[in-house]
């Protein structure tokens, strides 16, 4: 049965990287002064440089937001009404309401849908280590295996994910 994978821009893949593996992607946005900006847009190229010097500056407001459940429902149905099922691989449900916005659109949409599979993975992990979820998850969609296969394999991989950060200042 043919299925999608979706992540969320919080994996960081390339649009080309994205586009090679059939990967979509429903981004977060930000605002900076009330202006709302979308984390990725595979026509824009994202300025990292720009936004922290903003955020760092005081005569920015600059704040982040997840993604709503809305905006989860639309995308997933746009795969579900052309007879696909979804697989949903999400950053950590720890620092994000996310995860949990994709849920919600998953029970309403189940409730329309009853034959479909909507699968929704906890990376717990956000950036690189969902970013690799997603590649290989991708991948063993290209060698044939199932969404089932592919979601036991990436909630298992998830539990072994470590990541590191560091900030410049607190």
């Amino acid at each position: 049965m043919p299925f999608s994978i979706f992540t969320d821009s919080s994996a960081n893949l390339t649009k080309e990287t994205l586009a090679a593996l059939n990967v979509f992607v429903i981004s977060l946005t930000y605002e900076v002064n009330g202006e709302e900006h979308l984390c990725y847009d595979p026509n824009v190229e994202f300025d990292g440089d720009l936004f922290y010097s903003k955020l760092k500056n005081p005569d920015y407001h600059v704040r982040t937001s997840m993604i709503n459940s809305e905006r989860f429902r639309v995308a997933f149905e746009q795969e579900l009404s052309a007879d696909r099922d979804v697989l949903y691989i999400a950053m950590s449900s720890m620092i994000s309401g996310t995860y949990q916005a994709a849920m919600s659109a998953r029970e309403e949409l189940l409730s329309v849908y009853p034959e479909r599979k909507i699968n929704v993975v906890d990376t717990r992990a956000a950036s690189l280590g969902e970013g690799l979820v997603v590649c290989h998850a991708a991948l063993m969609r290209e060698d044939g295996k199932t969404i089932e296969e592919i979601t036991t394999w990436a909630e298992d991989a998830s539990k072994l994910v470590r990541q590191h950060f560091m900030v410049d200042d607190m």
